[in-house]
């Protein structure tokens, strides 16, 4: 039996400053305005799931980071221990894994499950400190680290892929031949029986 999502945590990521969602473990429908985060939620589900450092990078930390968190923090203490973190944790059932059980979770709890955090790199304190103090409109994403993980604390990558997921971006399809791809990719992903969850966009 594969994982399903009992819950989905988001922390400060992208337009979420806390975000707590619990799926049905069959199929799950967002529907909500424009720019609201349904887009959003299925982008943290899928990102945290691929295990890609690079795909964080490519995207880049200043358009993940919740820019309120940003701002936030320019308008406090400028100091390291206030600097914004970003999680995205899934909570999975379905399956015994011990390498995926443990309570490194913001819940505490033992259970199942990944989770992607990003966070000031403290090995370098002292140039993050330095460059607080000294540009005051600078904020560190350069200096920030990109870890994949489970609840059990080991690192999780694409090639220990625990939870599959199919990305579909209707904005970026221009034909019919694109269309009819991602309808095949769908059509798989029921018959597998796996979890999906589909977002009404723009309705």
């Amino acid at each position: 039996m594969p994982y399903t999502i009992a819950k989905i945590k988001l922390f400060n990521f992208r337009r979420f400053i806390k975000y707590v969602i619990e799926p049905n473990a069959r199929i799950n429908i967002l529907v909500g305005d424009n720019e609201v985060g349904k887009s959003s939620i299925l982008e943290a589900i899928d990102m945290v799931s691929s295990g890609n450092v690079r795909r964080v990078e490519a995207i880049g930390l200043d358009k993940l980071l919740n820019i309120e968190a940003v701002q936030q923090f320019n308008n406090g203490a400028r100091i390291i221990e206030n600097l914004p973190e970003l999680k995205i944790e899934l909570y999975l059932s379905g399956c015994s894994d011990p390498t995926v059980n443990g309570k490194n979770n913001t819940d505490g709890a033992i259970c199942d499950g990944i989770r992607l955090v990003c966070k000031p790199n403290m090995d370098y304190q002292t140039e993050i400190t330095e460059s607080l103090q000294t540009q005051s409109d600078y904020f560190p994403y350069d200096y920030y680290s990109i870890r994949f993980s489970t609840f059990a604390d080991e690192g999780y990558t694409g090639y220990k892929k625990k939870l599959h997921s199919v990305m579909i971006d209707s904005t970026n399809m221009g034909s019919d031949c694109a269309s009819n791809e991602c309808m095949n990719n769908i059509q798989k992903q029921i018959s597998k029986r796996e979890p999906f969850i589909k977002a009404n966009i723009g309705k």
